[in-house]
């Protein structure tokens, strides 16, 4: 694992590629002498399992096949997409470093490239942004501390 790894839109974060299976992660990560937390979760009747890694700077989620179907990072994770965007960045600096910003499901996809996409704080500053449309409607000072990479195809 690369904690200053390119994020690699569709693909990989800190050198894990999607569809690993998240038993050969976990052994790697114990080999390595890596902590991480595991914990899991159920959405509509899925189990996943969630390895928070390197102090919660790097996340992987598995499916119930332990096929590894988003990653995730946090600030403190050194590599960028595109050369330019990482996690923590403001939204003006999004703004100010891509052509295009579309909101969905509380998501900002940048310039078009649905394989890696901020998330959208649901309260900042004690406000509520769970129900905005448009990325002019968030503070230009809001920390998008989370940046994730999944297959394009997850928003449909």
């Amino acid at each position: 694992m690369d904690l200053n790894a390119a994020i690699i839109s569709g693909s990989s974060i800190a050198g894990i590629p999607l569809g690993t299976d998240i038993n050969a992660l976990v052994t790697e990560l114990q080999k390595d002498n890596i902590p991480f937390v595991e914990t899991t979760f159920c959405t509509f009747g899925t189990t996943f399992r969630k390895l928070s890694i390197a102090d919660n700077k790097v996340i992987v989620v598995g499916d119930d096949t332990n096929r590894v179907v988003r990653l995730s990072c946090r600030p403190g994770y050194l590599g960028k997409s595109k050369s330019t965007f990482f996690p923590g960045m403001t939204v003006k600096q999004v703004c100010e470093k891509s052509l295009k910003q579309l909101l969905i499901h509380g998501m900002i996809v940048v310039d078009g490239d649905f394989g890696v996409f901020f998330d959208v704080p649901e309260v900042y500053q004690g406000q509520q942004f769970d129900d905005v449309d448009e990325i002019c409607q968030l503070p230009a000072e809001m920390a998008l501390s989370e940046l994730h990479v999944m297959e394009p195809s997850w928003w449909r």
